[in-house]
């Protein structure tokens, strides 16, 4: 067997618990779909077996319950809808969307390869994500109600659309390493409020390492609690300003 394609809902309409693969060493794609779109408490456990790193072409998870053993996947699709997920290693992948799903680790590892992809969405519970983009910073959107630490490196990036990008209200600590920043979205400085919460309303810090910060000089707002730190290595500090501002945990909400 060198692939498992199977629709999750007749999985769970004729009563069956458990997928065993664990002897299918040889899968190439894994695609675990759902044609009705529901959400299923009781999830299907899928059993993979120990050498499965050769799955190269799909990971696609939907109302399933997987443990990774630990392994690190590099493959060219990467979906999780409506599953649990444990001892996942570092992924590596051209598109990825995740929906609902519940990582049971500290941290997820994510490396982004290629170009601007407008449907990577991750939705997911998971402590700590870290982020690794091969190119620009770009439609990559990401909630959580768990998420406490978010870490990411790219190529380039926008602090503004970067801020609105994030939906994260438990996210205490962002970390920020690019190539290129630039403040705001096109170098626009119109008279408006550019806040940089990413929808939390615990932040405690924010820390941007940039080699060089592009475009007009602009200020950007934060809650007068959070601790902000740039560095670049041209020295060009402030083309961004960052006033703190007492928000309500309303406003933040807003």
């Amino acid at each position: 067997v060198d692939g498992l394609h199977f629709n999750i809902d007749l999985c769970i309409e004729n009563g069956v618990k458990v997928v065993d693969a664990s002897c299918c060493e040889k899968l190439r794609y894994i695609n675990i779909f759902s044609e009705s779109g529901r959400s299923y408490q009781d999830k299907v456990t899928v059993i993979l077996p120990r050498k499965f790193r050769s799955i190269k072409d799909k990971l696609s998870l939907c109302g399933v319950r997987v443990d990774f053993l630990g392994a690190n996947i590099s493959v060219k699709e990467f979906w999780a809808m409506d599953s649990e997920v444990k001892n996942i290693g570092r992924v590596k992948t051209n598109e990825i969307g995740i929906r609902d799903t519940k990582f049971l680790q500290d941290e997820l590892e994510v490396s982004l390869v290629g170009g601007y992809r407008r449907d990577r969405e991750l939705i997911l519970e998971v402590p700590s994500l870290v982020l690794n983009i091969s190119s620009k910073y770009d439609g990559c959107i990401i909630e959580s109600d768990s998420l406490e630490r978010l870490l990411v490196s790219c190529k380039s990036i926008c602090l503004e659309s970067f801020s609105e990008s994030v939906t994260a209200r438990n996210l205490k600590e962002v970390s920020l390493v690019a190539g290129e920043v630039s403040p705001l979205l096109g170098g626009r400085v119109e008279d408006r409020l550019h806040a940089m919460h990413f929808g939390s309303e615990r932040l405690k810090s924010v820390s941007v390492l940039a080699d060089s910060i592009k475009g007009r000089a602009a200020t950007l707002v934060c809650r007068d609690s959070v601790r902000v730190n740039i560095e670049t290595k041209d020295w060009n500090e402030e083309k961004v300003c960052i006033s703190p501002r007492q928000f309500s945990d309303r406003f933040i909400r807003i």
